[in-house]
């Protein structure tokens, strides 16, 4: 917490108490002492049992929790887990301590909120090309709008990743689009979740585990009871090779949204797959409304679960989807870590007459 006192002293927009002074209190202590430090906002971290951090931003005058975030303390997670909290955790209090203070005196633009929630409703609707089309064209319009909304230009990176998937991952534009607008999105509002998970998906479809596991790790201490980033952090656990724990985000993701658009159980089926749980990731897409954009891992769990029949059904609309491309053209767009993943994937394909 001294570096995280220490990173703040950095920003000119407000002053930061030396944490010897600051340090010298218990929580929630207020004596005379107390108020010679004249402090308008405070950072209280508690730790627990369960190896939780938690890090609030409270407001002094009024009490209130104005910014928080939970940080799970896992070996695994302790050098992230510093990362996040030298870096990130100052960056995201300066923010927010300068917007409280901006933002009374802000004009915001009605029109490009609603914009930008048309947009996610359309998202949240049919997962399709026209569908995610539309969406990007309302966060267009919205960002020509208010260009301060962080959470439009994440979206609009996840719109263009979605369009880069669908397309069979042959434009390599789309996906460096997505990830501009990914980062974009997270220096407009570095308090922002949204902006860090989709530099996460978009690091993940590039092959960069590493730095797609950072910066899942960072989104989901900062919104660590979003749904929709609960399940695309549990399909890149799936993707890294740590199928248990995806099928767990999986399964909370679907808690916080059982009434879950398409691509939750398209997500859903992927892992289910890569646990070869054949049977399971069939009935997962059978909750879609529409399945064409989970017809791959259909197709393959058809094949590996011994129904050659409806394999090779699901392989003739994918080939209408995925013209000229061959088995293992297809199986390459799944960024496993693993190449034995990739094989197994490509195998179910061939089975299912994709040659």
């Amino acid at each position: 917490m001294e570096d995280v006192a220490n990173s703040l002293a950095r920003f000119r927009s407000f002053s930061v108490l030396a944490p010897h002074s600051t340090f010298a209190f218990e929580t929630d202590t207020c004596d005379d002492r107390y108020s010679l430090l004249r402090v308008d906002y405070r950072v209280v971290a508690r730790v627990f049992d369960d190896a939780r951090l938690s890090v609030s931003l409270i407001d002094e005058q009024g009490g209130e929790i104005v910014w928080s975030l939970e940080i799970v303390l896992a070996e695994r997670h302790i050098h992230s887990a510093f990362r996040v909290l030298s870096k990130q955790v100052a960056i995201a209090l300066a923010h927010e301590i300068e917007r409280i203070q901006i933002e009374p005196g802000r004009q915001h633009n009605g029109e490009a909120y609603r914009l930008m929630l048309e947009g996610q409703q359309l998202l949240n609707g049919r997962c399709d090309l026209p569908f995610i089309r539309r969406a990007r064209s309302l966060f267009r319009r919205a960002i020509d709008l208010d260009h301060s909304l962080a959470a439009a230009r994440a979206r609009i990176a996840q719109t263009l990743q979605l369009e880069w998937l669908m397309l069979g991952g042959n434009d390599p534009h789309l996906l460096h689009r997505a990830k501009a607008e990914a980062e974009a999105s997270r220096e407009i509002d570095p308090a922002l979740g949204v902006g860090f998970w989709m530099e996460a998906v978009v690091a993940l479809y590039q092959r960069d585990f590493d730095r797609s596991a950072e910066k899942f790790f960072e989104a989901e201490a900062l919104a660590p009871n979003s749904a929709d980033l609960l399940l695309q952090h549990a399909d890149a656990l799936a993707h890294f090779g740590d199928c248990e724990t995806a099928w767990e985000k999986f399964q909370s993701a679907i808690d916080l949204n059982p009434l879950a658009p398409d691509i939750y159980w398209w997500a859903g089926a992927s892992i289910a797959f890569d646990r070869k749980d054949y049977i399971g990731a069939v009935n997962l897409c059978s909750h879609m409304n529409n399945d064409e954009p989970a017809l791959r891992i259909l197709t393959a769990s058809h094949a590996l679960s011994g129904d050659l029949d409806n394999a090779r059904r699901c392989a003739g609309r994918l080939r209408e989807n995925y013209p000229g491309m061959s088995a293992r053209d297809i199986a390459a767009l799944s960024p496993d870590r693993d190449p034995a993943a990739n094989e197994n994937f490509c195998n179910a394909l061939r089975l299912a007459g994709i040659k």
